[in-house]
């Protein structure tokens, strides 16, 4: 069942796969079973455990509450409508852990984290001990609740901690390319790290999938064996060769002067469509870019990707509004369905020859990857 991708209708998703997951499993409360460790929106990445830790006998029914008074076993006994990451918020050994991994990613932005990640499970019952349930039966009884959490996240990349590769792409790739061998640490026969550039059988569309060892034993893997640096350099998609259109083969196309861009203030008069002002900040898209491969994405600069096809400059007003400056001649290049065409918000953006524009609120990763080609 395919959701509409926007973050505003989060809860009410959350609240509806819930509702069904809960019919389908016959599983009384939260103290059985856990889907969400923060709102699920459109994301850079998916982070998938094997199953939700916690004996269901200390588990209070609202999923937060430990009967025996220990730690909280949840950020929010709701839909995390006030933005509550559990990875973040909820200091657990496995989060310890997996934040040694998934914030360098982000350049150690905390903030950044929380819009560009969402955390669940390859199963969703709830157990102290993996092997204390039948695993394999309630992966398979959450794989379609799953896929739609995929349909709706649409990452580009998918950490497996702790999950083997082939226990994810068997369900939910429509085809797989494992990049180079897997790496395994000899002392504690785990596999370190293993990737593969798949397409995702939810929404046709391309991602990076890493199997990482699990985070709460195995955390210290992520350093020793270089786990962050790894991701980055199989994150960059092959060279291609130059397109006819390709302004760098063509070697036509003028410049746009990023000083004098940078220098205007926003025409006071301007207005914009809405999913414009819902897109993303700046903090976000440098995590995109950064995600995505780009050697250089400084703000009033041009982009630069090696499968960047066209001119694209990067500019924000002081409110923090991010738009996109690019030619005319290459307006062809953005797709009405990922694009929104604005008004210029600077001065300079004006000239004829130039348009301004951003992608549509919720699918901005989606949308550069489209320019990429990825």
């Amino acid at each position: 069942m395919s959701k509409a991708n926007d973050g505003a209708d989060a809860p009410a998703f959350m609240r509806d796969l819930e509702d069904r997951y809960r019919t389908a499993s016959h599983l009384a409360d939260r103290s059985q079973f856990r889907i969400f460790y923060g709102p699920v929106h459109p994301a850079v990445m998916l982070v998938l455990g094997i199953n939700p830790g916690g004996d269901p006998a200390d588990v209070m029914p609202d999923g937060v509450g430990s009967r025996s008074g220990g730690k909280l076993h949840a950020a929010s006994a709701g839909y995390h409508e006030n933005d509550e990451s559990d990875v973040l918020d909820c200091d657990w050994p496995e989060n310890r852990g997996l934040l040694k991994l998934v914030l360098p990613l982000v350049d150690d932005d905390r903030v950044a984290l929380r819009s560009q990640m969402v955390k669940t499970n390859m199963a969703f019952r709830r157990s102290s001990k993996a092997h204390h349930i039948d695993l394999e039966a309630a992966k398979a009884e959450a794989a379609p609740f799953l896929a739609e959490i995929i349909d709706r996240v649409r990452p580009h990349l998918v950490l497996l901690a702790g999950v083997k590769l082939e226990e994810f792409t068997g369900r939910f790739c429509s085809h797989v390319e494992v990049i180079g061998e897997a790496i395994r640490d000899p002392g504690v026969k785990q596999t370190v790290f293993r990737a593969a550039r798949v397409e995702l059988r939810a929404t046709g569309t391309e991602a990076l999938v890493v199997q990482v060892a699990h985070a709460s034993q195995f955390g210290w893997t992520y350093e020793k064996y270089g786990v962050v640096e790894r991701i980055r350099k199989v994150w960059s998609a092959p060279a291609r060769e130059p397109d006819a259109r390709d302004v760098y083969a063509t070697g036509t196309q003028p410049e746009i002067d990023p000083t004098a861009t940078s220098a205007i203030e926003p025409e006071p008069h301007i207005t914009t469509p809405a999913s414009a002002d819902a897109g993303m900040n700046v903090a976000a898209y440098e995590a995109l870019f950064r995600m995505l491969g780009f050697s250089s994405f400084d703000s009033h600069k041009k982009l630069r990707h090696r499968d960047l096809p066209i001119s694209i400059y990067f500019n924000r007003d002081r409110a923090g509004q991010v738009s996109f400056a690019v030619y005319a001649k290459d307006i062809d290049w953005f797709k009405p369905t990922m694009w929104d065409v604005i008004p210029a918000r600077q001065k300079k953006d004006e000239d004829p020859k130039l348009r301004t524009v951003v992608p549509k609120s919720g699918i901005e990763g989606r949308a550069f990857r489209d320019l990429l080609r990825m």
